[in-house]
């Protein structure tokens, strides 16, 4: 008597196979949105680890900001059209770095820019200027803050232009774009620091700004 072996046919290996190509195909797709997830986490934090000691600095910079009508501002407005990356300067009761010589003052110059000056060794990355002022009258050479109409761009060209300054620190070497707006009172984002519905024409001492919002962007961590 023959005894025959019992088998798989070619149909239920083609079914086998195709639903293992399927649970191939489901795994590899679970394993490359895994990796999407852990790669973008890792970036988020990469950028989060470089950015908040800088907004940190700029929080600092901006919260002990001199508001007064009668001190000039170098913000982003109509009268400074900046091209390319903004550029600010103001004046701030934060230390600086003063000169070697003559009594300091608790007020500093404080300006931030993407350097534009090429050859240098800190061109086209995010830098941070804080000098330190003298009293007045206590220095012949150095000078202490002015008031309007004497202006910051006038007094200190350095914080206004790309020209190249010994108190000009590298802050974030990975940031190449620097913008930022101005959250008025009245809850609107402006590239003008003053509310114009209210009839006002100048910063007047920051009086319409409830906030400024900084927006530096990262090179990709792929090119450092």
């Amino acid at each position: 008597m023959q005894k025959f072996r019992s088998a798989f046919t070619i149909v239920e290996l083609l079914v086998s196979i195709a639903v293992l190509v399927v649970l191939v195909f489901l795994i590899a797709r679970l394993f490359s949105s895994v990796s999407v997830i852990t790669a973008s986490d890792n970036k988020r934090m990469d950028a989060n680890t470089q950015l908040r000691p800088l907004f940190d600095r700029i929080a600092v910079d901006f919260s002990q900001m001199v508001k007064r009508s009668d001190v000039d501002y170098y913000p982003k407005s109509p009268s400074t059209t900046q091209t390319g990356n903004d550029q600010l300067a103001f004046y701030s009761t934060v230390s600086g770095y003063y000169p070697s010589t003559g009594s300091q003052s608790p007020i500093s110059v404080v300006g931030y820019r993407i350097n534009s000056t090429s050859g240098s060794t800190s061109f086209n990355k995010f830098e941070r200027m804080s000098k330190g002022l003298m009293w007045n009258g206590v220095s012949s050479s150095d000078t202490p803050v002015v008031f309007l109409p004497l202006t910051i761009s006038a007094t200190w060209p350095a914080a206004t232009n790309g020209n190249s300054d010994p108190d000009y620190e590298l802050i974030a070497p990975y940031v190449f774009r620097f913008e930022y707006y101005y959250l008025l009172k009245n809850g609107n984002l402006s590239d003008t620091p003053w509310d114009t519905s209210a009839g006002h024409t100048s910063v007047s001492g920051m009086q319409d700004v409830a906030a400024i919002s900084a927006s530096p962007q990262l090179i990709p961590k792929a090119e450092y």
